[in-house]
């Protein structure tokens, strides 16, 4: 039974199409880099079409050109039985519509967070970061060295989690955990690895397209005290000073944001 439903998700999987955003203008003179973007659960790839947008512009403006891929899911909810080809087929979308050569990250909100994780992983060649929206880094990837005191991180790539104030469902007591152990607590060789950074005033959805909002984010989010656009603009913003540090390219690798220094 397992199996014919393993086979039934994986001949879904092939009909389900990735959105690829090229980049509206490409600077020969820029770098690429791609993104494959997974959705939350039960929502749809379109909702992050807008935040993709604003990313690309964020990119543009620091010198490099940003393909994104998003995926797609059975019932638009990533799971480990599709994860795989997914991931895959979204970096061979973005490749089929012109990307050329250059590093690719990983960018992924709420349920797929989790999932993202679990299949970095196993598969740590395929992306050069991850970047975490409304979730962070799962307590089974970090321990306590008890010689020291100091948090050991067993995630194999680095990441960034970009938590929101008023998120609903992934509160900012976790980011503030989060904090503490990946940026104040952190063995000095993984120092600067997986930093925590805040949008200050959002939401569960701010990391969306609020018009497409799922059942269970309307029910369970708090209300946002930043608008979409400012909102976008700041996590556009984070993602790319977390890429040009991994590109060595940023002129400060210990990024903190202003929220994360009033809130923490």
């Amino acid at each position: 039974m397992i199996s014919k439903l393993i086979a039934l998700m994986a001949i879904i999987q092939t009909v389900l199409a990735t959105i690829v955003l090229a980049p509206t203008a490409v600077s020969a003179t820029s770098k690429d880099i791609g993104v494959v973007w997974i959705n939350g659960a039960e929502c749809k790839p379109a909702a992050y079409v807008k935040l993709a947008e604003a990313f690309q512009a964020e990119a543009a403006l620091a010198g490099y050109n940003a393909w994104v891929g998003i995926p797609s899911f059975t019932l638009d909810t990533p799971n480990p039985i599709q994860f795989d080809e997914a991931a895959k087929l979204a970096k061979a979308a973005v490749v089929a519509k012109g990307f050329k050569a250059g590093d690719f990250y990983i960018a992924a909100h709420s349920l797929g967070t989790v999932m993202t994780q679990d299949w970095i992983q196993y598969n740590p060649d395929e992306f050069k970061g991850q970047i975490l929206m409304g979730g962070g880094i799962l307590r089974s990837f970090r321990s306590n060295n008890n010689e020291t005191g100091l948090t050991h991180f067993h995630t194999v790539i680095p990441t960034l989690t970009i938590a929101a104030t008023k998120d609903g469902l992934y509160r900012a007591t976790r980011a503030a955990e989060g904090y503490w152990h990946g940026v104040t607590n952190v063995e000095a060789e993984q120092k600067g690895r997986f930093p925590v950074v805040l949008l200050e005033g959002g939401s569960h959805g701010s990391f969306m397209d609020d018009t497409m909002l799922p059942t269970l984010v309307v029910d369970k989010d708090l209300l946002p005290e930043v608008s979409q656009a400012d909102g976008y603009k700041i996590v556009a913003e984070e993602m790319m000073a977390f890429i040009k540090n991994l590109d060595g390219a940023a002129e400060d690798v210990n990024q903190e944001n202003d929220a994360v220094a009033t809130f923490f």
